[in-house]
């Protein structure tokens, strides 16, 4: 370039400046040439946006005809001596600047790779910020780039200024390659640029506080190639844990023992034609997620060698980690190492460029659907309204009172908004611009029907829940209708689990057919004498003759190979005499596994691969395999699964036919029961009055059998929650890392599979077991066989510790284990109805509403960070989303987390739910009994003693104005009242509600607005900050809850002058002795004249019994 006259050289520089001014790329694609050819139009050019190292005219002109913004020198020349020395650091910067003007460049890049002690690191730091000061006083916005290791963690012995270094130059290209420079551990070849690892990396720049935007991911177009000295040779076809090990010998680098110098570096380009010479297969390690192959080698040692190279799947899953992360784009390393001359690798060379295009809008932050970090935040928010919702439905079904009883109307108008919204749930709606049937706003949908289908559930089914203690008094008969009511609750949910795939799998089969297609459509490039088998699968390469558009590669799950096809109208002719039922223009989806086509290409003579010829799209109308008959007994022929393009949404048909099923089968089983069932009546004359929010809500709190109850369940649902909101993540990320390792272990099941047989079992096993509980509690009593169903649980949590990666069967068989526990439910719920009845015998009303959503509603709000926190955390552990619909391998402490979660925690809280349990009082049916006299003896307006204590109890006969009063005292606690009838001034009570008041109120409106401002600022995206939001929304919901019940606390307080307590002292300390006994302070006053003989009906007795206490037993 320098014998070229300075006027020619100034040419490409303005017409490069002048494309730099008008166009501005919001993805960078950083790519290092380093060989000067006249292959420059193989690049693609549409892509690129910054070239280094290479000056050559032909290229900068190439550049600037193609709109590529900057050309960067090579500034590998900066030495020690130019770091350390101002004079020759000063006339070196001169002489780049020269450079770069002269030869059109538009920038530098630093790749110093050398260790640096603290002052010549600081020293390095200087010569990029006086670099840039005089890029930036010569041209306008030049770039320059340092290149800086895969990780800040001295990769190499290389500790620098990383901030430094990030706030002097416009990109750090951090060089997620060479990953393996330095191995500490077992010396064995393995992947060039693990995808767990580069996030890792890039994750720790992240937190030194540099920012993404300043960041470019370089990428390897090339690969080791390792000798290995012994190990043993993987199976072909095989990847994972059964990969081949291959030893490498120890080549020491910067102390460690061991690194990837033992190999050979090999350019992509020649990865594929020693692939051709060898005839191997390539085969996919799942944890490092790249892919590798062995082949026979009589110069290495051991007789083999081993390939680790990265192809368009890998450097598509580490595109996407880059734009997930936010960097300002990727690189490559370099641009040569692909083939540009050679037709047989076209393809090749195409995809690997195409995989470094910026994935689509909204596909980072939501990919395909919904992010942990929106539905954590959406979960945390719907139980946070129930907080407050399900109190105020107990409260409103136990003081309604109308013709039609006190429960049936809710249920009745609720389950018609409760299966709406349940179908509108089930039924997001496709995204404009996504035809693949993805939506990037599926979590704001889940979000609103989310939230509004439990508000729907609350209004439905806290009134149906309180209908069951109504059913009969009994001991063993409310066991009885808890079984069946268990039972048939298991057998909607095994429903449910199962029909949902059932559905998805037939609308996805009903529009697909088998075809067949020959090895050498999908295992060779253009030309019709080279195969690229065994290699890559590549959708078939046509000509334009053949009626068919170009085939393109579709995403599919791992361990499957995907393509599409469209059938154009552009060829009419041929297309309808070959295919006189397509009319119109079709695409079809074709798919088949990995494995199948290995098995079949593999018996496959090459030359039958080289001569069949490619006719007439997929049916390959000149190749046997076009005739199915013929083809399935024809070796080389792969069976495709062949999809119309409705068949991509079919999972989301099915779930919305399975929302619309249940949706009407809930209102039609709700109605009978409205119809059918019949509550206990009351009379107008014995109603109760209503009792007030606070005081009725309190209540279940001061009953002395349901508070062991309410903390066992509490307990159980803290696990169950984290149990049920991890077990996807257990399956597909600890027991099965991808959709192959256990078909390589022999055991052919997918995630989703072993996550459906998993659920299955544990209900299949609930279902069966049901019986056995209840014989079982028929003859030890519900007290014990309940804490043996506990013990059961527990004991089964902590077996979830055995099964190692690719168990599956194992999981699934555990999980039918577990489901054992889970059919002795109903006990539980048959021992609330008996603390119903005690409480009956300590304040002389039935508030079953109540009761039961306080044994929802506890357990709901430990479920909230129960079922939230724990997806926030993992994604704060550093959890990769999957890519591409692929799952991602995570690092050790997301596993750990996750199986921590899973196993221990369940099991710690069964523990403690179990050593809670013991001290549940009613632990007999004599105790029962006994209960039920007290009660039958209250309604006769005589004292009880209250089997639990042994205190008497004595309900209050009070008029009607004294129970108006006594309802506002209900507001308190006894130690209040006490203090009130002694200093007769209310003033603390007003204080102090207020001042909690106010505090809650502030804690409201800062948590709402650090919510808001949390999302405005993206903090859903970031996968560190995302649990903020998360969190905050929690302690939204419990400060509204606060709020609430402050607010009428106060107003009860401010009500206080008005009563004229100062004249009730007696009532006060009246209302204060039946608090200190548990029971409430204000009764109804009709329930003095409520006889036995409405207890009898109640019980079923005979008219003709005996009076008294005996008598009157259940």
């Amino acid at each position: 370039m320098g014998n070229l006259p300075w006027r020619t050289r100034l040419v490409p520089v303005v017409l490069l400046m002048a494309l730099c001014a008008s166009l501005g790329r919001a993805w960078e694609v950083f790519g290092f040439a380093v060989e000067a050819n006249t292959t420059y139009e193989g690049y693609d050019w549409s892509l690129l946006s910054t070239t280094a190292w290479n000056i050559d005219p032909n290229l900068i002109r190439t550049a600037s005809l193609h709109g590529v913004c900057r050309a960067v020198l090579d500034g590998r020349s900066a030495n020690h001596s130019v770091i350390n020395d101002p004079s020759v650091q000063t006339a070196w910067i001169s002489e780049r600047v020269q450079e770069a003007a002269e030869a059109g460049a538009h920038g530098i890049n630093f790749d110093l790779e050398d260790c640096l002690n603290a002052s010549m690191s600081a020293a390095y730091t200087k010569l990029v910020q006086n670099t840039a000061a005089a890029f930036q006083g010569r041209f306008s916005k030049p770039q320059i780039s340092v290149d800086i290791p895969w990780s800040p963690a001295g990769v190499d012995g290389r500790n620098y200024d990383w901030l430094g270094l990030s706030q002097a130059a416009d990109i750090l290209f951090v060089m997620a390659y060479d990953m393996q420079s330095q191995i500490w551990g077992s010396c064995v070849a393995s992947a060039n640029s693990p995808l767990a690892q580069a996030r890792h990396g890039l994750e720790q720049y992240l937190q030194l506080g540099i920012a993404a935007d300043k960041m470019v991911l370089g990428l390897p177009w090339y690969g080791y190639k390792y000798s290995c000295i012994r190990g043993h040779k993987g199976n072909e076809g095989e990847g994972g844990d059964n990969r081949g090990v291959c030893q490498l010998k120890p080549v020491a680098f910067r102390g460690a023992p061991c690194s990837d110098a033992a190999g050979q570096q090999i350019c992509f380009k020649d990865v594929m034609r020693l692939l051709q010479v060898t005839g191997s297969h390539v085969q996919w390690d799942a944890t490092q997620q790249a892919p590798f192959f062995d082949f026979p080698d009589s110069s290495a040692p051991g007789g083999w060698s081993q390939v680790w190279f990265d192809d368009e799947r890998s450097i598509r899953q580490k595109v996407a980690l880059a734009s997930q992360l936010g960097l300002q784009g990727v690189g490559v390393w370099n641009l040569d190492c692909l083939d540009y001359t050679s037709s047989n690798h076209r393809n090749h060379t195409s995809v690997m460029w195409k995989a470094l295009q910026d994935p689509e809008p909204g596909q980072t932050l939501l990919p395909k659907g919904a992010s942990l970090a929106f539905l954590s935040f959406f979960t945390a928010l719907a139980r946070s309204c129930d907080i407050l919702v399900d109190p105020v439905m107990g409260w409103a079904s136990d003081n309604t009172k109308t013709a039609w009883g006190r429960r049936r109307p809710f249920m009745f108008l609720g389950c018609f908004f409760y299966a709406a919204l349940f179908t509108l749930l089930l039924s997001p709606p496709r995204a404009r611009g996504h035809e693949d049937g993805t939506n990037p706003y599926a979590a704001f949908w889940f979000g609103i029907f989310y939230t509004a289908f439990y508000l729907a559930d609350t209004v439905t089914n806290v009134p149906y829940e309180a209908l069951g203690p109504e059913l009969s008094d009994s001991y063993d008969e409310r066991s009885r209708i808890y079984f069946v009511h268990k039972f048939f609750n298991m057998l909607g949910m095994l429903t449910a689990a199962l029909l949902p795939f059932l559905v998805t799998y037939l609308v996805r089969n009903s529009s697909s057919s088998v075809v067949y297609l020959d090895c050498a459509a999908v295992y060779r490039g253009p030309s019709s004498s080279l195969t690229n088998f065994p290699g890559h699968p590549e959708p078939p390469f046509y000509s334009t003759s053949t009626g068919c558009e170009q085939s393109t590669a579709c995403d599919a799950k791992l361990g499957v190979f995907c393509f599409m096809e469209s059938y154009l109208t552009k060829y009419p002719t041929l297309s309808l005499l070959r295919h006189p039922e397509r009319a119109s223009t079709e695409t079809y989806y074709f798919e088949a596994t990995l494995s199948t086509m290995n098995r079949t290409c593999a018996q496959t003579a090459t030359s039958f691969l080289t001569a069949s010829t490619i006719a007439t799209c997929a049916d390959r109308g000149a190749s046997v395999c076009s005739n199915n008959a013929v083809a399935k007994d024809t070796p080389g022929c792969i069976p495709f699964k062949r999809y119309t393009q409705s068949a991509l949404n079919a999972e989301r048909e099915g779930f919305s036919i399975v929302g619309l099923f249940f949706g009407t089968y809930f209102i039609n089983a709700m109605l009978h029961c409205v119809w059918r069932v019949q509550e206990r009546r009351h009379k107008a004359t014995e109603a109760q009055s209503m009792l007030p929010f606070i005081p009725s809500t309190l209540r279940p709190a001061k009953n002395l059998a349901f508070r062991p109850l309410l903390m066992g369940w509490s307990l159980e649902a803290l696990g169950n929650s984290a149990l049920v909101t991890i077990y996807p993540f257990f399956i597909r990320y600890v027991v099965i890392s991808d959709g192959t390792l256990a078909e390589q272990r022999h055991q052919s099941i997918d995630p989703q599979v072993c996550m459906g047989l998993g659920v299955m079992g544990l209900l299949l096993a609930g279902l069966l077991s049901c019986p056995g509980w209840l014989y079982l509690a028929s003859r030890l009593g519900k007290y014990k066989t309940w804490l043996i169903q506990n013990f059961i649980g527990a004991a089964t949590f902590l077996l979830f510790f055995l099964p190692r990666e690719g168990d599956s069967v194992v999981v699934i068989m555990l999980m039918f284990l577990n489901g054992i526990s889970l059919g002795g439910g109903f006990m539980a719920h048959s021992l609330m109805a008996d603390v119903v009845d005690y409480d009956e015998l300590l304040n002389g009303a039935r508030s079953e509403g109540i009761f039961c959503v306080f044994s929802t509603l506890i357990p709901k709000f430990v479920s909230i960070p129960a079922s939230s926190l724990p997806l926030a955390l993992i994604n704060l552990l550093g959890f990769i989303p999957p890519v591409d619909g692929i799952n991602q391998p995570q690092s050790n402490q997301v596993r750990v987390f996750i199986r921590f979660i899973f196993a221990l925690l369940p099991f710690l809280c069964s523990s403690i739910s179990l050593c809670i349990k013991s001290t549940f009082p009613i632990r007999t049916k004599e105790m029962l009994d006994q209960i039920h006299e007290g009660i039958a003896l209250h309604q006769r307006g005589k004292p009880a003693v209250d089997p639990l204590t042994g205190n008497e109890l004595r309900l209050l006969k009070l008029s009607v104005e004294e129970e108006k009063d006594a309802y506002v005292y209900e507001h308190f606690g006894a130690q209040w009242l006490g203090r009130l009838a002694v200093t007769g001034n209310p003033t603390f009570i007003v204080m102090w509600t207020g001042g909690t008041l106010l505090f809650c109120v502030i804690a409201f409106i800062t948590t709402t607005g650090l919510v808001c401002y949390f999302i405005s600022q993206g903090f859903m995206g970031q996968q560190h900050y995302a649990i903020i939001p998360i969190t905050l929304v929690i302690l939204a919901g419990a400060a509204l809850c606060g709020i609430v019940v402050n607010a009428l606390r106060m107003k009860a307080g401010l009500k206080l002058k008005d009563v004229g307590f100062q004249e009730q002292t007696e009532l006060i300390q009246r209302v204060q002795e039946a608090k200190v006994l548990g029971q409430r302070g204000a009764y109804p006053t009709t329930m003095a004249n409520r006889g036995d003989k409405q207890l009898r009906q109640r019980r079923q007795e005979p008219a003709g019994a005996q009076e008294g206490p005996k008598e009157s037993r259940a």
